[in-house]
């Protein structure tokens, strides 16, 4: 091995938006964490920390765990969802801008003082882009590792009519100058939003990325990478593994039911499902599940810790949304998805043709969702199973390890 005068330390800036960034960044740390290259590893995020440490300490030694250290931080405000298949745009541009644009010199002094006193070496950001600019104001290397930023998302939300009269109406009725948050205010928020995104130095693109629209008032370059497709993988023998642990038999089909942990009023009904299947629910309690009186051998939920790559593996289709998590996981561990379209979401558009790519996923309407007419589009994705190959210059199977390679570079390029 390459020896390097001294480990460096490494913050991760994360998006609390979803659960697709953190489960992804979780595979990043532990391959940062197993390389033994670095000294600690700094999180920092709104996930949970129970979600790392838990994810963590199943793979990896005390020794290396003692090298995570987690800080929960607000730096990015998300999207704000009504319910699982609808996004707020008019919430989710105030939100950031009261919660973030409006006191972001604070936040980003803050910040880089905390990095310079943490002794940071090097910045990685999954989509936040305080973190971007933070490391970049720090004068430390500094990369941005995701498939979207949040100003194409803002930008697509804004462009929208009815959020333009939206905003129109809110101006003209509030009198608190934090409501009246105009549309030529959200424009200035969203260049913010956009310089410091693009601040970065180098800028991993995932899979399923957004198109940048660098804007003449980019006054950064930075280096751009094509990334592999990042997720987390099954267990080995997982399959078998846990349709013996269920009792459900090799040739009995499974489907998988969740939406990304929202609650989405299940009205199940025992007639939705195709006759000898059995249907595993996430984001379901048990108690919930019991008052829809659904058939226990056909309906079962699944606790809210399982590792879903495990039941995605396991499961012959997956009925869900369009997310990078969910799809990321389904295209990895050789599983079609069914997925509900969400209005109003500017990243769906790009995963959505990712998983098209590969010819991985059939779309269920909205209302052939609610009205349970599941059945044909089942079994349209039923005959996808497995039928796709993913480049090797892509693969899920290497890919923390290709991006790591990218990172060390990176940290060490002055001492290699």
């Amino acid at each position: 091995p390459i020896l390097f005068p001294t480990k460096k330390n490494i913050c991760y800036y994360i998006t609390g938006h979803g659960l697709g960034h953190a489960t992804r960044s979780v595979e990043m740390v532990k391959s940062l964490l197993q390389s033994e290259l670095f000294n600690n590893i700094h999180i920092v995020t709104t996930v949970g920390a129970d979600f790392f440490h838990n994810s963590l300490q199943k793979s990896l030694p005390i020794s290396s765990l003692s090298q995570f250290v987690y800080h929960s931080r607000m730096l990015d405000s998300g999207a704000i969802q009504i319910d699982a298949l609808k996004v707020d745009p008019v919430e989710s541009l105030r939100k950031y801008f009261l919660n973030i644009h409006s006191k972001r010199e604070f936040i980003l002094q803050s910040e880089i003082q905390w990095l310079k006193d943490t002794n940071i070496d090097v910045v990685i950001v999954d989509a936040t882009p305080l973190g971007c600019a933070a490391g970049k104001l720090a004068n430390i290397p500094t990369i941005l590792l995701t498939n979207f930023t949040w100003d194409y998302c803002f930008r697509e939300m804004l462009l929208k009519d009815y959020v333009q009269k939206q905003l129109m109406l809110i101006a003209n009725e509030c009198k608190s100058s934090l409501s009246q948050s105009t549309f030529l205010e959200y424009e200035e928020m969203i260049t913010q939003c956009h310089q410091d995104s693009f601040s970065c130095d180098y800028y991993i693109q995932l899979p399923g990325q957004t198109p940048s629209k660098h804007s003449s008032s980019l006054l950064n370059t930075f280096e751009s990478i094509d990334g592999p497709l990042i997720a987390r993988l099954a267990s080995s023998n997982a399959r078998m593994t846990l349709r013996e642990s269920l009792g459900i038999s090799n040739d009995q089909k499974i489907l998988l039911l969740g939406f990304g942990g929202h609650d989405t009023d299940w009205n199940l009904k025992d007639s939705f499902l195709p006759e000898g299947w059995v249907c595993l629910i996430l984001g379901i309690s048990e108690s919930a599940l019991n008052k829809l009186s659904l058939p226990k051998e056909r309906f079962r939920s699944m606790n809210f810790d399982s590792y879903v790559p495990d039941l995605i593996a396991a499961s012959d289709v997956v009925l869900g949304k369009i997310g990078y998590g969910f799809v990321s996981e389904c295209l990895a561990n050789g599983t079609p998805l069914v997925y509900v379209p969400r209005s109003d979401w500017p990243e769906e558009p790009y995963v959505e043709g990712l998983l098209l790519e590969y010819n991985a996923g059939v779309q269920l309407s909205v209302e052939c969702f609610k009205n349970g007419n599941w059945s044909s589009t089942l079994f349209k994705a039923l005959t996808l199973k497995g039928q796709w190959k993913i480049e090797p210059e892509r693969s899920p199977h290497t890919a923390a390890n290709t991006i790591l390679k990218h990172i060390v570079d990176i940290a060490y390029r002055k001492n290699v």
